[in-house]
């Protein structure tokens, strides 16, 4: 496990350094033109003690898209609905690890045409060697964390082209429970969800939205510092509660059977007297890689 954590260690201190370069060369993520900036700085080395390994494979080139429908939500979904329209994602991180990467842990040389952001149209053309390697997206580059890292394996021979598609489901709960503790000024809210029937699915963190007892409405989630209060707030800070609300936060470190019942509790430092239950949702994802032929 030691081994596991010092991994992700090194993926955030990769993450780190793209983005700290990315805001000096004064470049958003979003943007197509970053991608001559990250050619032009060589590989980025590094390494664990003295140690340094470097991998040579045979090198090809390869496409990746990134494509998302949002399926809405619902208390129960199928996992098998027609209806939806795939988006291109702009400004999705996506990564190249080879074996000499994966084998060797954090003793490694990431070549910096590994690694890229998704234009405009979804698309960006990475180096990968020839043969299996991993593939790395983060659709939602803000969330920095190790565990929002979709990864899947793939194998290479020529120039192919991977889509990665995300379906992201926006369950309501099904049942909520809230118990207010007086003595810790909170509340303990319990919530279960169910997962479409059909598929795997990634679970994500939960989003709450409630009524405070002076009629207030707040939007809390786990990862934020402490609930968002939504009335005469500044018009910036009321957009930023609101992408907040709607970018969700999924864990792809694990995922679960279509058809089970997720129970998730939070503590909300807050007297909630009323959860929003069409508001408050558990988003879920079901990702799908497709391999095209090779052009």
């Amino acid at each position: 496990m030691g081994g596991v954590k010092t991994w992700w260690r090194v993926i955030c201190l990769i993450v780190a350094i793209m983005l700290l370069m990315l805001a000096f060369l004064s470049f958003p993520p979003i943007m197509g033109g970053i991608f001559g900036p990250f050619e032009s700085v060589g590989n980025i080395v590094v390494m664990a003690g003295s140690s340094e390994v470097e991998a040579s494979p045979a090198i090809t080139r390869i496409r990746v898209r990134v494509l998302e429908a949002d399926m809405g939500f619902s208390r129960e979904f199928m996992g098998n609905e027609t209806e939806y329209e795939l988006n291109p994602v702009r400004g999705a991180l996506v990564l190249v690890m080879d074996g000499a990467a994966i084998t060797t842990g954090p003793s490694y040389i990431l070549r910096a045409e590994y690694f890229g952001f998704t234009n405009a149209s979804g698309e960006v053309i990475l180096s990968a060697p020839k043969g299996n390697f991993t593939l790395m997206v983060n659709p939602r580059p803000y969330n920095r964390d190790p565990v929002c890292f979709w990864r899947g394996r793939v194998s290479v021979e020529g120039n192919e082209t991977f889509v990665v598609k995300f379906f992201l489901y926006r369950l309501n709960p099904t049942d909520i429970n809230v118990n207010l503790k007086s003595a810790y000024y909170e509340s303990i809210v319990t919530l279960e969800f169910k997962l479409p029937l059909n598929g795997s699915y990634y679970v994500g963190v939960p989003v709450v939205v409630y009524y405070t007892p002076t009629g207030e409405i707040k939007l809390y989630r786990e990862d934020a510092e402490s609930p968002i209060g939504l009335k005469e707030i500044p018009r910036k800070l009321k957009e930023l509660s609101r992408n907040f609300w709607l970018n969700p936060r999924v864990n792809y470190l694990s995922d679960w059977p279509g058809g089970f019942r997720i129970v998730k509790t939070v503590e909300i430092r807050d007297f909630s007297a009323y959860i929003l239950p069409d508001m408050t949702y558990l988003p879920v994802e079901r990702v799908v890689l497709e391999e095209l032929e090779a052009g």
